[in-house]
Order: C-alpha cells, then structure tokens, then sequence
C-alpha cells in the first residue's frame, strides 16, 4: 500500500506511515500538494496516470513506484483516461483543450481545441475511434482521433 504526491516540483510515491490502518499516506509538511482530479491504469497494469489541478498529468510507474513523465496542459486537468489495449493516454482539462499523448515516451500526439470554455468530461470508443467532449460552453463534440 503507498500514496502518490501529485507536486509538480517533486512527484514521487509516498511511503505509508506506521499506523496504515488510519492513515494512508504522510507528507512532508514543507510539501504543497494540488487536488488529483482523475485516475487511470493502463491495461498492461504497470502504468497508471494521475491527473491534476497542477495543471499535469502524472506516467507512474507501479512496478518501480516513481514518475515517468509528467505531461503539460496549460490549465487544470479534469479527467485522464488510457485508451483499452494501448499506452496512450487522452485527457481534458479546463484550458479548453482535450489531448493524446503516449504514455511510453510522454510525447504529446495530439491537441483537440474545439471547445470555447472548460471541458468537463469525454467518453472514447475504442473500436470507433471516437472521442466525444463535453464542455461549459453547453455543448458536446464528436471528434475522430
């Protein structure tokens, strides 16, 4: 059992501390930590990602418990989500943007800007390709990815 810390300055895993059963993780007092809004694990269950108010997502690795990569929108981000069968990652975020990126090599592979306020949450269909978006500009879009 351990935590994350989602810090942009120094993301690491968070060793439990000695009374596990009522408390999951202890950070240093000097940390500032920023909300973790999603959670996803990839299929081949040694990466999951972690998204945030920092304005990141985070590639973790379970089986050496350190961060891979950590991936950049410019605003918070709402939701990650790794694509079934894949290691690449989608997420929205509140800089109206949703993106693909490849969770191996941390690139970015593709920026969807069709939004004209925050999304909020996407739905994928995998056998379809299709990401649809949903955003405070009272709208949802269709995109093929």
């Amino acid at each position: 059992l351990f935590g994350l810390n989602h810090n942009n300055e120094n993301p690491k895993v968070l060793v439990p501390g000695s009374n596990v059963g009522s408390r999951m993780m202890r950070e240093d007092e000097d940390e500032i930590c920023c909300s973790v809004e999603s959670i996803s694990f990839a299929d081949n269950g040694s990466l999951f990602a972690s998204a945030g108010t920092d304005n990141t997502v985070k590639i973790w690795d379970l089986n050496t418990q350190t961060c891979r990569h950590v991936l950049k929108h410019n605003d918070s981000v709402v939701k990650v989500m790794f694509i079934p069968g894949t290691c690449s990652v989608i997420t929205c975020s509140s800089d109206k943007t949703a993106r693909l990126w490849d969770a191996r090599s941390g690139n970015q592979v593709k920026v969807i800007s069709i939004h004209s306020d925050m999304i909020l949450d996407f739905a994928y269909d995998a056998a379809a390709h299709v990401l649809v978006t949903s955003s405070d500009d009272k709208t949802c879009r269709v995109t093929i990815v």
